[in-house]
């Protein structure tokens, strides 16, 4: 539960909550008569065209890079080439880690990021040189990593630039930047206007967030399963151990009046039988805590952002079934324990 949270809500170095991606679209006839309708909506905060969206990618480029200053052991690095300018990348909240953003007018400039740097050996990538289709580009800043895979893959290394002669294709998608609470409305307007105005054109239009969800559909499955196991075990165990204290009680109505009959006291003989039961959760704990410890620690491994196993967490399942063990118990033992004794050693 805490990775499919963390997942949900942690950074993973872009923007998803309040973005829109218009994709697809064939014929592209009306794509800027689109283009200007949307960015006439009041609570559409940013319509910008894209010739590659970050996420939800409809595909993507790739490039081989072999020649950059710096590559003495003749390297080759294979990358994600996007073509974004500093407002798409501002939009997606890409932030930098080092150097600077790219100009809106750009000649040679290109970004990369931490994975493409790391790959390429370059410590101080700032300033480097990089061929590429026989252009020599310069790298104006690096990226930090942002994860737009699904949670289980590593990150790609990426080259960023917005120089058209680098990349010469016109825009094929708009990003919607909207106002929160107002996707609904926005899907509602666009689904509208290409029914009614727009029939023959087909499209897709995406929310970033729900998209991304989608890659975590397998852990929510996970989810749901083994939250109905951990019922079924737990309801197993309460009716376990009500039934084996039910039977100890039974056996020990003797042991019982005798302890009373000396004096002990209802409180004394409760905390008998509840030492003897704590006793046992304990040493299933200290088998079952490092087993499951194992067993998550390995699960988190398969995943390129992981939460911490934090110490509370066993600490609240462990307090959470003693109280079930209290709860299952309490009531058996108070009544075994309020018996007269006089009369159960006459029935012995």
């Amino acid at each position: 539960m805490k990775q499919l949270y963390y997942l949900k809500n942690t950074d993973f170095g872009w923007e998803r909550k309040n973005l829109a991606v218009l994709t697809r679209m064939y014929p592209r006839t009306s794509f800027e008569e689109v283009y200007s309708r949307l960015n006439g909506l009041p609570y559409a905060e940013k319509v910008l065209k894209l010739c590659s969206p970050i996420f939800p990618q409809d595909g993507y480029i790739g490039l081989s890079l072999k020649e950059w200053e710096g590559n003495s052991d003749s390297l080759k690095v294979s990358v994600q080439f996007y073509y974004e300018g500093p407002e798409t990348l501002e939009a997606y909240g890409i932030q930098m880690a080092a150097g600077e953003m790219l100009p809106s007018v750009n000649d040679g400039l290109v970004l990369i990021n931490e994975s493409a740097a790391k790959a390429m050996n370059l410590e101080q990538a700032v300033g480097k040189k990089i061929v590429w289709r026989n252009k020599t580009c310069t790298v104006s800043g690096v990226v930090k990593d942002f994860f737009n895979t699904p949670p289980t893959e590593p990150v790609k290394p990426a080259f960023i630039s917005n120089d058209e002669d680098i990349y010469k294709q016109p825009s094929r998608y708009l990003l919607v930047k909207y106002q929160s609470g107002k996707w609904e409305e926005l899907k509602k307007f666009v689904d509208n206007m290409f029914a009614t105005d727009f029939p023959e054109v087909r499209y897709s239009f995406d929310n970033a967030e729900e998209e991304y969800n989608k890659y975590l559909k397998t852990e929510e499955l996970l989810l749901k399963l083994l939250s109905f196991v951990s019922v079924v075990c737990v309801l197993i165990t309460a009716f376990g151990v009500f039934s084996l204290v039910t039977l100890s009680c039974e056996q020990r109505r003797k042991e019982v009046a005798v302890r009373k009959v000396n004096g002990a006291r209802v409180g004394d003989i409760l905390l008998m039988f509840v030492r003897e039961y704590l006793l046992l959760l304990l040493l299933a704990s200290l088998v079952a805590f490092p087993v499951g410890y194992l067993l998550m620690r390995r699960w988190l491994e398969e995943y390129t952002q992981q939460t911490t196993i934090s110490g509370w967490i066993y600490l609240l399942v462990f307090l959470s079934m003693a109280l079930l063990v209290l709860f299952c118990i309490g009531w058996r033992i108070w009544q075994a324990a309020r018996q007269n004794p006089a009369e159960v050693i006459k029935s012995e």
